[in-house]
């Protein structure tokens, strides 16, 4: 299954129309569209426009709700040209940076008009879910999903996010914003009773504009048997992973409609008028806002907050709202999600949104607060270089094979997301200080311990009591009898878990009446790293483990002699271990391997094979690379099958030839140099966590592609920040 990120919108959207296109039959397409009268479409454009016009008064009174009262114009501005956005980039993300941007410009704090959209689309989707429930209920007797066929692995991951959120975030949100803030949250919460009945109004008059077209084609149909299926078809289009819902609404309208007779064409005709006048609605009042700051120039009248209200706790000085970002994320971040898509499976995360909101905001703070004077300067010049080797890997792809989605989306774009991660700590340290990084390192952790909790406990019952589903733990359960998590893979498992020991070592001296329950973590990590039987992850333990007491004593024992003797030592090792490579193969190494993964030899092969085709293409462009992408492309306009590079030094050379290797290596060296200064100052327990994080990051790269694991960058930052140099920074008078 394709390892994607959730930006991978464009993908969902293709392979649900795909599916749609395939299904149908285009004769009978056209005397279908022969059929269709103005009349229905002209009451469902009426309806969809009362829609937009729904949506636009829950927008205004979420704000209100939040304690944001803006002048009508402002208003409009926003929601039109944010609704606009959300057409055409990465839908709420891009809906509700676009409304912060605008709303800005009235005295509207970029956090409230980003939570008011949150807040408003998650009404929006909590409302109609209810509804699709119910409707899946009664039309098909079920939720859609037996236990043994997919079902199981839904009920996993709502044991899991419960768990987490339970277990580490709402004593993490407790602990950040204290008790009083809690209660006017909840209040607030109460406030917006008024925008979830417009919510359901909204939500009525697209569905009145369904049940109108629908009746155009199949008038035959009770309205009993139709409703049920228009919800779900207007449930999968509110899902936030397409572009404003086109392919996830075609497909769920030829299932859900084509289930109670109606004919697939008609029903792919329904969801593309839908789509069209929603589309079209959009355009219209994007158009006519620009057209009206055009004719009447005077800037909008500032917006205010009412005193004591929550939109004082969403602006930048108070840190509720990039608390709540902090904690989600710290939480959702080890779960990777399969979403249906058509024939396949695409993954997102939950936390995405949050990143990229995160990065959004480190940019605004960057230029207003000095953010990026919390990370070392060695670190963020290194990051360019990454980012510099990507873009000139886009580049030489661009001249040469061509661009790929892969490239654009999953490297590019993706790395965008992986920054926005390490930006999230640097927000919350930027806040709160030491403080937050101890609550959010406290966060991380528990939300480790919590999904081990899960999968180790049904791993039991599994073993002693009763079988489950294998699908409860995965969809390579089955076979390989691994836990991964929910991260698709035991090996990327074994990293995540690795990570959070990392943080555990490099945050258990924060808090001495906690040293306990930092060991029973790092122990629970341990634990399952084992049942996950990742070789790499397993050695990696061992080798942190070992390492762990040694990197306090670093300073003490790094002198010059004894970093020659250790040099010559490790010389050594490797001499001795490419001579006697053949007998250790034989007499360690294989029976390990069959011992914890039995069927190891296929994965073993073609983790061989993808390195030795990477260096093939690398020694083919040695310098530049043969560009981003440009391996998969490759393989695909040769009909041979997919094969991603593995090693990540490897798939560097690959695609962006030595200069990518360098980037890599200069970045890595800078993450080591970080860690090592800061020891040797002695900084305490951080420094020791990163260089434990680095180590394995290494390791593990060698042999997994584990480049784009989010946790990983996650905890770089958090172990990266010290709100100690942007005091400093400020005590000098430099410039943010």
């Amino acid at each position: 299954m394709s390892r994607l990120q959730s930006i991978l919108t464009g993908i969902a959207t293709a392979a649900a129309l795909a599916v749609v296109v395939y299904s149908l039959d285009l004769a009978r397409l056209g005397a279908s569209l022969q059929t269709l009268q103005a009349v229905p479409v002209a009451l469902a454009v009426m309806l969809l426009a009362g829609n937009f016009l729904l949506a636009f008064l829950r927008f205004v009174s979420t704000l209100g709700a939040l304690g944001v009262r803006l002048e009508r114009r402002s208003a409009a501005y926003a929601f039109a040209l944010g609704n606009l956005a959300s057409q055409f980039l990465l839908n709420i993300i891009g809906q509700s940076l676009t409304r912060a941007m605008v709303l800005q410009a009235s005295g509207v704090p970029m956090s409230a008009t980003v939570a008011a959209t949150y807040i408003e689309r998650l009404l929006a989707l909590a409302t109609i879910g209810v509804g699709a429930v119910v409707s899946a209920l009664a039309l098909f007797g079920s939720l859609g999903f037996e236990l043994r066929d997919g079902g199981a692995y839904f009920v996993s991951i709502a044991l899991a996010s419960a768990a987490t959120l339970a277990f580490a975030g709402l004593p993490g949100l407790r602990s950040a914003i204290g008790a009083p803030e809690m209660r006017a949250v909840l209040r607030t919460s109460l406030r917006l009773a008024p925008a979830l009945a417009i919510s359901l109004l909204a939500h009525l008059a697209m569905f009145a504009a369904y049940v109108v077209l629908v009746r155009a084609f199949a008038p035959g149909i009770a309205l009993g048997t139709l409703a049920p299926a228009i919800v779900i078809v207007m449930f999968a289009a509110g899902l936030p992973v397409s572009w404003a819902g086109w392919g996830l609404r075609e497909f769920g309208a030829v299932y859900a409609l084509g289930a109670i007779g109606v004919p697939n064409e008609a029903a792919l005709i329904v969801a593309v008028i839908v789509g069209a006048v929603s589309l079209m609605i959009a355009l219209a009042a994007g158009g006519a806002v620009v057209v009206d700051a055009w004719l009447r120039p005077a800037a909008p009248a500032r917006g205010s907050a009412a005193p004591r209200s929550m939109a004082r706790a969403l602006a930048p000085s108070d840190p509720i709202f990039i608390w709540t970002i902090g904690i989600l994320t710290a939480c959702l971040i080890y779960l990777q999600l399969r979403v249906p898509s058509g024939p396949g499976e695409i993954t997102v995360n939950a936390a995405d949104p949050l990143a990229i909101t995160a990065l959004l905001f480190a940019g605004v703070y960057a230029w207003t607060d000095g953010f990026l004077r919390l990370y070392p300067p060695i670190v963020r010049w290194s990051a360019a270089a990454l980012a510099a080797a990507l873009t000139l890997g886009l580049l030489v792809a661009w001249l040469g094979p061509g661009l790929t989605a892969w490239a654009l989306l999953n490297r590019m774009l993706g790395f965008l997301f992986l920054l926005g991660y390490a930006a999230v700590p640097g927000l919350v340290v930027l806040i709160a200080g030491e403080r937050g990084r101890a609550i959010l390192a406290r966060t991380f952790v528990l939300a480790a311990v919590a999904i081990c909790a899960v999968q180790a406990l049904a791993y039991a019952i599994h073993l002693f009591v009763a079988p489950l589903p294998p699908d409860f733990f995965g969809y390579l359960f089955a076979k390989s009898g691994q836990l991964e998590g929910y991260a698709q893979n035991s090996n990327a498992f074994a990293f995540q878990l690795l990570t959070a020991l990392a943080v555990v070592i490099g945050m258990r001296d924060t808090s001495r009446s906690t040293r306990p329950s930092w060991l029973v973590a790092a122990g629970v990590c341990l634990a399952t790293i084992a049942l996950t039987r990742s070789r790499a992850g397993i050695l990696c333990a061992l080798a942190a483990a070992a390492l762990a007491p040694l990197l306090p004593r670093l300073p003490r024992l790094a002198t010059g002699r004894r970093l020659a003797v250790a040099l010559a030592a490790g010389v050594v090792l490797a001499l001795i271990g490419f001579a006697f490579h053949d007998a250790i193969d034989r007499s360690v190494v294989e029976p390990l391997t069959h011992a914890l993964r039995p069927h190891a030899d296929q994965s073993d092969e073609l983790r061989w094979q993808s390195a030795a085709l990477g260096l093939e293409a690398w020694l083919r462009h040695p310098l530049l690379g043969g560009g981003l992408g440009t391996f998969l492309l490759e393989r695909e306009i040769a009909g041979l099958p997919m094969v991603v590079i593995h090693s990540v030094p490897i798939w560097f050379l690959a695609e962006m030839g030595l200069v990518g290797l360098a980037a890599y290596a200069v970045f890595i060296a800078s993450l080591g140099a970080a860690g090592l200064g800061a020891l040797w100052r002695n900084d305490g327990g951080p420094a020791r966590g990163l260089l434990l994080l680095v180590a394995v990051f290494v390791l593990m790269g060698l042999v997994h592609d584990i480049f784009f694991q989010r946790t990983f960058w996650f905890t770089c930052g958090l172990l990266l920040v010290d709100p100690a140099r942007l005091a400093q920074a400020r005590e000098e008078g430099l410039r943010p």
